[in-house]
């Protein structure tokens, strides 16, 4: 939000609460699976080193697999950020939503 939009600090918490305004369910949902994914590889990864009987191999090769997991969750918080983002471009585009007939 800061480096993307150049908002002040202060300001992007309210900018990111404008932009999930209508969709807080499916967005904390995206977030979860989105760690809960990181996570799994991390984890089975790291299972997989602790087969390696060498003892160096395990604390190096843990650091090594966060350091290439970490920035899955990043991507895919940028990825959700861009697609709210168009998702007001279209909001603001299209107006609000006509009410059908009742």
């Amino acid at each position: 939000m800061i480096v993307a939009e150049g908002a002040r600090a202060l300001r992007a918490p309210g900018r990111s609460r404008q932009l999930v305004r209508g969709s807080f369910l499916p967005v904390a949902i995206f977030v979860f699976l989105a760690f809960v994914v990181s996570e799994m590889i991390s984890n089975f990864t790291g299972a997989l080193l602790d087969l390696v009987p060498q003892t160096w191999v395990e604390p190096t090769g843990e650091y090594v697999v966060h350091v290439l997991t970490s920035p899955l969750f990043g991507m895919a918080t940028a990825v959700l950020y861009y697609a709210l983002r168009a998702r007001e471009g279209m909001r603001t585009r299209h107006g609000p939503a006509e009410a059908g007939p009742s």
